[in-house]
């Protein structure tokens, strides 16, 4: 005996209701990532200015970590980006990170060299300047290493879809 199996062609109320819940906690759970991540972003990069105007020494020291600041306009579309990379809207969030980032590194690499090695070697020289300096070095590259890893989620989410 044949059985007759009757399909819903059209969504039901509780179809629909579910969905839309579904998707309201999955947007909920990406703009509050995406929050959290421009926050700490916005501390980390006040730790990474504090120590560069600390290493500045009132510009009498290595006044070239000044720059390091601005990124803390960049960190938390970093956070944004971070948290949408698999929409159309975070890699392109990625890429003015990135573009952003270059700026910053070339200001910074633009003025370690016009102000020569004079004041870096001073700084080393100084009581606990050399631990201070590799401490933001190692804070300044991290990050970058991150939007680079960033791009390679990006990419993989690419090539996934």
């Amino acid at each position: 005996m044949a059985q007759l199996v009757l399909r819903r062609s059209v969504p039901t109320y509780y179809d629909l209701w579910g969905n839309m819940w579904s998707l309201l906690i999955i947007e909920t759970w990406r703009i509050s990532v995406a929050v959290c991540l421009s926050f700490s972003g916005l501390l980390y990069r006040f730790v990474v200015g504090f120590l560069g105007f600390l290493l500045a020494g009132g510009g009498h020291g290595w006044t070239s970590a000044i720059f390091s600041g601005l990124g803390i306009f960049i960190l938390p579309i970093f956070g944004v980006a971070m948290a949408y990379l698999n929409k159309p809207s975070g890699p392109i969030l990625l890429a003015i990170v990135t573009i952003a980032a270059l700026v910053v590194n070339g200001l910074l690499i633009l003025a370690a060299w016009s102000e020569g090695f004079y004041y870096l070697q001073k700084l080393w020289d100084a009581p606990g300047g050399l631990a201070a300096w590799l401490v933001w070095l190692g804070l300044w590259l991290s990050w970058q290493v991150g939007v680079l890893a960033a791009w390679g989620v990006a990419l993989w989410y690419r090539r996934s879809s």
